[in-house]
């Protein structure tokens, strides 16, 4: 497919795209239309590039050519292993390589009664490397092929020396995949299934964005009433909702006295405001099941996909910047209009404590690289030594990082890095009024962003 012609491109100029990007990284001034056909562009070219993905959806998501009033391709490209991905695994699929082979089929193999030939293969990996060990050479690797399907690791593998030059394959055409345990659950119970509204007194979630008595886009003007309660139960059977908060601005606010409103795209950003309530609705519908002999799920994948721990907002941590806003967000600005603590709610975050002592410095140089070429100066001049590949690269161990950073080791754990960047500080606690709403405070888990694009991205437990 060739791609567009001039004119066919100056044509499409007019196409202008839906407002839904998520960080789309487009530089400022550049017409919207004209972004599209970039995009496009690109994503014509990767079909070229790969003719094997067909519509390559997800290069079209990457893109979020969705937003340029195109539909999304409903078939999603699936990456296929193959055994001439580079020349090692040739060895692995050679008839007439002298490379061990050992087949592992989760599904119809067994360790203890079959060979490991791909007419007997054995059922688990551990079983196969276990086969492996000491067999594999530079030139003639030993090969772990596995068959299509899910292979359990229950317990870890320990990675040796005698494990070297062994690969672990899939078998061509197919796609196995490794994981933990495997849970078929059919035995569910309800147990919350409710629906209420949280006040929260002195908060404004409609502040500078609601129009007197009259209906925006997201926020609908409901009524006005004597007291918040009469504007909740309103909320409740006014045809405008379903809301995600309402507002109620109280008796001492000249304008927009007595009025309430409610919020449908789930924006989550308060002003602190006297004599204003905002109610959070709440809808929870939860089950539970039994998993026996299961004490810990660090993952779940559910259908193959992985599955996201219930939260606030609820959805893939991947795309939080959804919701993201303000100046310069890429460069740590912003806020975050959906999120359980934003920065308008003002809460107290406890300061962290000082380092027991400085982080010990480490600085690498070009002869800590022999045989690399490492050069030490740039030219131009540049002062940033350690930005790319010259100069001084530091390293800090403990001090700032010691007691919040696992390894306590990183560039923004220096002292005196050349980049002249802020150690890493981490807070040691949140004053948060709401936490006084759960059962049991200290098994929250709240993730958290410095500055806006995410300079740190910090999970507290």
């Amino acid at each position: 497919m060739a791609p567009p012609s001039r004119a066919a491109f100056a044509a499409a100029l007019w196409l202008l795209p839906c407002a839904a990007w998520i960080n789309p990284g487009t530089p400022n001034g550049v017409p919207p239309s004209f972004d599209c056909e970039v995009r496009k562009l690109a994503w014509e070219y990767s079909k070229l590039l790969r003719p094997d993905k067909q519509n390559f959806r997800s290069v079209f998501e990457a893109l979020q050519l969705q937003n340029c009033n195109m539909s999304t391709p409903k078939a999603p490209d699936t990456w296929q292993p193959s055994a001439k991905s580079d020349d090692t695994l040739q060895h692995c699929f050679d008839a007439n390589s002298p490379s061990f082979r050992v087949f592992v089929d989760a599904r119809n193999g067994h360790d203890e009664k079959n060979t490991g030939s791909i007419q007997d293969p054995l059922l688990t990996i551990r079983a196969a490397v276990d086969a492996a060990r000491g067999k594999g050479t530079k030139d003639h690797p030993a090969c772990i092929i596995l068959r299509d399907g899910h292979h359990e690791v229950l317990e870890t593998i320990h990675v040796t020396s005698d494990l070297s030059y062994t690969r672990i394959v899939g078998f061509p055409g197919e796609s196995p995949v490794i994981g933990g345990q495997t849970l078929n659950i059919t035995q569910w119970e309800s147990y919350k299934i409710e629906k209420r509204i949280d006040l929260m007194p002195g908060l404004n979630n409609v502040y500078k964005r609601a129009v007197s008595r009259d209906d925006t886009d997201t926020i609908k003007y409901i009524g006005t009433f004597s007291n918040y309660s009469a504007c909740a139960i309103a909320s409740l059977a006014s045809f405008k909702g379903p809301f995600t908060s309402i507002v109620y601005h109280g008796a001492s606010l000249d304008e927009f006295r007595g009025q309430c409103f409610g919020v449908t795209d789930g924006y989550w950003k308060p002003e602190a405001q006297s004599n204003v309530s905002t109610g959070v609705v709440v809808s929870q519908n939860v089950w539970r099941t039994h998993v026996p002999g299961v004490a810990r799920i660090p993952g779940l994948r559910k259908n193959g996909r992985r599955a996201i721990r219930a939260k606030f907002p609820n959805g893939n941590p991947e795309l939080s910047g959804e919701w993201l806003e303000g100046a310069e967000p890429g460069m740590g600005g912003g806020d975050y209009v959906r999120g359980w603590n934003p920065l308008a709610m003002k809460n107290e975050w406890m300061p962290p404590r000082p380092p027991a002592s400085p982080a010990e410095e480490i600085v690498i140089t070009a002869d800590d690289w022999p045989g690399v070429d490492w050069p030490m100066t740039q030219e131009g001049g540049s002062t940033w030594t350690g930005e790319g590949d010259w100069g001084e690269f530091h390293m800090g161990l403990g001090g700032t990082c010691q007691n919040d950073v696992n390894p306590p080791m990183g560039y923004w754990c220096a002292n005196n890095p050349p980049r002249q960047i802020t150690s890493h500080m981490s807070p040691d606690g949140l004053v948060w009024e709401r936490a006084l709403k759960y059962s049991n405070a200290s098994t929250g888990v709240i993730q958290a962003w410095r500055g806006g694009g995410r300079w740190y991205t910090w999970q507290f437990q």
